[in-house]
C-alpha cells in the first residue's frame, strides 16, 4: 500500500473485497448446501448426495468452486491492485467492484445450472431453485448494476477541472 492513498479508497477496497467474499460465500453455500436441502425436504445432505450419485447425477461441487474461486481471484487482483496504485481515485475501486459485483448474478445462475438440473433428474422436480437464498444474491448484483449507471457516467462525462474554458462573447464587427 502506498502512503498515498486515501483512507476512504481504501476502505472502499477492503469492504468492496468482502462483499465479493460474502455474495461468493452465498452463492457456493446457496448452490451445494440451502437448495438441496430445500429441494428434498426432510432429507440429510449426506442422503441427497447419494441418492444424485445413485441416479448417475452430480451437484457439480468442482465446478462450483472452481468458478467461485475464479471470482475471488478477480476480487483479489482488483484489491491489490487498487491498493497499490498511487494516488487512486475512490470512484475507480467503487466501479471495479461494483461492476465485479453486478456479474454476481451471472457468476450465481450459471454455477446453479449443474446442481439445479441434478437434482431435477434425481426427484422428478423442477430445476428452479427452491431455496429463497439465491435472490440476495440477484438482489445485489442488480443494486450494484445500479450503483454503475449512476457513478461511471458521473464519473466519465465529467470534464477534468481547468478543461473547459469560458465562453466569450462573439466579437461584434
Amino acid at each position: 500500500m502506498t502512503a498515498q492513498s486515501t483512507p476512504f479508497t481504501r476502505r472502499i477496497c477492503v469492504s468492496g473485497f468482502a462483499a465479493t467474499v460474502a455474495v461468493t460465500a452465498l452463492s457456493v453455500t446457496q448452490n451445494l448446501v440451502l437448495n438441496p436441502l430445500a429441494s428434498a425436504p426432510g432429507r440429510s445432505l449426506a442422503q441427497i448426495r447419494a441418492d444424485v450419485a445413485a441416479a448417475g447425477e452430480s451437484l457439480d461441487a468442482p465446478l462450483v468452486l472452481g468458478i467461485a474461486a475464479l471470482y475471488l481471484v478477480a476480487g483479489v487482483v482488483m484489491l491489490a491492485e487498487h491498493l497499490r496504485r498511487p494516488r487512486p481515485s475512490w470512484r475507480s475501486p467503487a466501479s471495479a467492484f461494483l461492476l465485479l459485483l453486478a456479474f454476481a448474478a451471472p457468476m450465481h445462475w450459471f454455477t446453479s445450472f449443474g446442481p439445479g438440473i441434478a437434482l431435477a433428474d434425481t426427484y422428478q422436480i423442477s430445476g428452479a431453485t427452491h431455496s429463497p437464498w439465491g435472490w440476495p444474491v440477484y438482489l445485489i448484483s442488480l443494486a450494484s448494476l445500479a450503483g454503475l449507471i449512476v457513478l461511471v457516467p458521473a464519473r466519465t462525462f465529467r470534464p477534468p477541472p481547468g478543461s473547459v474554458e469560458p465562453l466569450r462573447p462573439a466579437d461584434s464587427r
